[in-house]
């Protein structure tokens, strides 16, 4: 999606159906939304699937839309559950 499709919907579920993780790695990204002040990514991951260290220039927020996982953030770690998010400095 691009600046004048802003104001479409999406359908998270029907882009996780869409884009399942790929089978060597256990995890897929896709952008769903990118514009010059905004990007969504939706990452999918198999259970018991990690993923690597990760940077990104400005504050994000992740969601866990089904399943629960960790997220570790220097010493800290959190578990978010379906339906929660979490807002993280960049």
């Amino acid at each position: 999606m691009t600046t004048p499709d802003i104001m479409r919907s999406v359908d998270l579920f029907a882009e996780i159906n869409r884009f399942q993780p790929d089978v060597p790695a256990g995890r897929r990204s896709e952008i769903l939304v990118k514009t010059p002040t905004l990007r969504v990514v939706l990452i999918t991951m198999k259970a018991g699937t990690e993923s690597d260290e990760h940077h990104v220039d400005g504050p994000i927020t992740i969601q866990a839309l089904k399943g629960t996982f960790s997220i570790i953030t220097g010493d800290t770690s959190t578990e978010l559950k379906q339906g929660e998010f979490v807002p993280l400095p960049g």
